[in-house]
């Protein structure tokens, strides 16, 4: 797999942002808006209650093959997900 990046309209349900492919993935997930905050989790992720990206922040996080990762935002409210990926060898 090549590397991949793409951008995801993260909403007030739990919206999916990349699962692992066969040997995982490294991933970077970057919050493009200049004043909102999304959270990160599994499937069942709530706002307020997952890992917090603030606006602007960028993390890099390692999933196992198969594995989801989730962004959710306040309702009402869309915000701009950059993603990039790479297949571990």
């Amino acid at each position: 797999m090549a590397v991949e990046s793409y951008r995801v309209s993260v909403i007030g349900s739990p919206t999916l942002l990349v699962r692992g492919g066969p040997n995982g993935n490294n991933i970077i997930v970057k919050n493009a808006d200049t004043a909102n905050t999304f959270d990160l989790g599994g499937v069942r992720v709530a706002y307020g209650s997952g890992f917090a990206m603030l606006a602007g922040d960028v993390d890099q996080i390692t999933l196992a093959a198969g594995e989801e990762l989730y962004a959710v935002a306040s309702t009402g409210v869309t915000i701009v997900a950059h993603v990039i990926q790479k297949a571990r060898a």
